[in-house]
């Protein structure tokens, strides 16, 4: 629930902000470590080196 009000509602996960991928019909926010993953690449990256390998709680993406 928590993660949907965060896609759908606070961030605009509807929006193009957030790069979306599709599978079997249904559309999904592709998750990083700093959060939904952005459709600007510049942001992109620019947050993937922030946040780092372990993201901002230091927690493997596997574990995300």
């Amino acid at each position: 629930m928590l993660a949907w009000l965060d896609e759908e509602v606070f961030t605009g996960g509807l929006g193009p902000s957030r790069a979306r991928e599709f599978r079997y019909g249904a559309s999904y926010v592709v998750a990083e470590t700093y959060g939904f993953r952005l459709a600007d690449p510049a942001e992109h990256a620019r947050l993937t080196i922030a946040a780092g390998p372990l993201s901002w709680h230091n927690v493997s993406p596997d574990n995300l």
